[in-house]
């Protein structure tokens, strides 16, 4: 089991998708597989097969390197609160893979896909995004745990437009604030964007985000 290579599971589900219209419920879903296809310019081979949605509102994702997933699922809440529609739950779970369904990720299993289920079942209400670490892991569970909360707070208090922002910023390879600016709709000054990044908390998430990378 040492040897094993491990993977980040990312189990979610979209939040009050019950009182959404179905054209919602569907425009919802289609925007969080537009924020996977995202993810696959950020590294090679990151994203192994496809997303997939099961019972209508709950997905599931699988990364090949684990590092990404606090990057990846705070990039993938800031897709959702971004549309203003709905956001979304995610259960983070790392460690092995026993089997890989590319087609269908839902039919994988595995320790980190176990951790990734059990993550987002005992979450509480009042949460949306925690970590679990198999067993077989050799990470710090309680620590990065701790910090996955930390930035699930953060993120959750941001508004649409700074979380259209944070998106921006959330890939490891971002754009300047002023070519942000520029590719916002309507466009704004670089003023804006760093206002907006500093009401969202943006220097506390980089930090988070880069200890957990270091730490697996």
């Amino acid at each position: 089991m040492k040897n094993m290579p491990r993977y980040a599971v990312l189990t979610g589900d979209l939040v009050r998708s019950s009182s959404l219209i179905p054209s919602e419920l569907e425009e919802s879903r289609a925007q969080l597989i537009r924020g996977v296809e995202s993810l696959r310019g950020w590294s090679k081979d990151l994203v192994v097969g496809q997303a997939e949605f099961f019972r209508g509102d709950s997905w599931q994702l699988l990364l090949a390197d684990p590092s990404f997933a606090l990057r990846t699922a705070l990039f993938l809440r800031a897709t959702m609160i971004m549309g203003n529609k709905t956001d979304t739950r995610i259960g983070i779970g790392i460690g092995s893979a026993s089997s890989i369904n590319p087609e269908r990720i839902s039919l994988s299993t595995g320790d980190a896909f176990e951790a990734s289920g059990i993550a987002l079942d005992a979450m509480s209400p009042k949460v949306k995004l925690t970590l679990r670490i198999a067993s077989s892991s050799p990470s710090k569970p309680s620590l990065l745990s701790v910090v996955t909360e930390l930035c699930d707070a953060l993120i959750g208090e941001c508004t649409a437009r700074q979380s259209e922002i944070l998106r921006w910023v959330l890939p490891p390879n971002r754009p300047t604030h002023k070519e942000i600016a520029n590719q916002l709709t309507p466009p704004v000054t670089q003023q804006v964007v760093s206002r907006s990044l500093k009401s969202a908390h943006w220097n506390a998430l980089q930090i988070a985000v880069l200890g957990f990378e270091s730490s697996l």
